[in-house]
């Protein structure tokens, strides 16, 4: 905990497992923060993946500037820590 500077999500893929991954991923990432890369996001084989980081965006301000690079799967925020 708090010694990563990256966080590749891609675990479960379940809205919990997924809500559950990234409450851990903000704990590994170091204080002064790092970023986190979600993995399948708008995949239609994966929903709870989309559902979750979506619903995340809209009640945790942690999640503010993630954003879907545009092309892939992919969520990527750059976190400045606590």
């Amino acid at each position: 905990h708090g010694r990563m500077d990256l966080v590749f999500v891609d675990g479960g893929h379940s809205e919990d497992y997924v809500r559950k991954d990234t409450l851990t991923a903000f704990q590994l990432l170091k204080p002064s923060g790092g970023v986190i890369l979600w993995h399948d996001y708008r995949s239609p084989a994966w929903p709870g993946v989309t559902k979750a980081l979506e619903d995340l965006h809209a009640t945790d301000g942690r999640l503010a500037n993630a954003v879907h690079i545009e092309g892939t799967s992919l969520v990527f925020l750059r976190y400045s820590g606590n």
